[in-house]
């Protein structure tokens, strides 16, 4: 199973970096400003990137798909669709990384409760 994500997970990753670099890169028209503002402020993140290829090529491959990954994720938020299972392996990759942070949910609620019987 795992074997089968990890394949699925590489191959979401070449289709992304193929979208945004072969097919995003060559758009002439945009539907606004601001979509064209983020992706060069992508492009010229990506352009750092591929300066680190020639110096150290796995440091380059974690990057890129830290780069990927966190345009991916502000890109499905926006979205209607639930993409919450997606959203967790992205999140989690970002944990293994050193990206990002697991915080434990370590809330402990005191007070006494009633239970409270409905009247049907």
């Amino acid at each position: 199973m795992a074997a089968k994500r990890e394949r699925a997970y590489s191959m979401l990753i070449n289709l992304i970096e193929d979208y945004n670099i072969k097919l995003l890169s060559t758009k002439v028209y945009w539907d606004s400003s601001k979509e064209r503002d983020e992706y060069k402020q992508f492009w010229n993140k990506y352009q750092e990137l591929t300066k680190l290829k020639e110096t150290d090529f796995m440091e380059y491959i974690k990057q890129k798909e830290i780069l990927f990954i966190k345009d991916d994720i502000k890109k499905l938020s926006r979205g209607k669709t639930d993409y919450s299972k997606i959203l967790k392996y992205y999140k989690r990759k970002l944990v293994d990384y050193g990206i990002m942070r697991q915080i434990k949910n370590s809330y402990i609620s005191k007070g006494k409760y009633i239970k409270i019987k409905e009247v049907a």
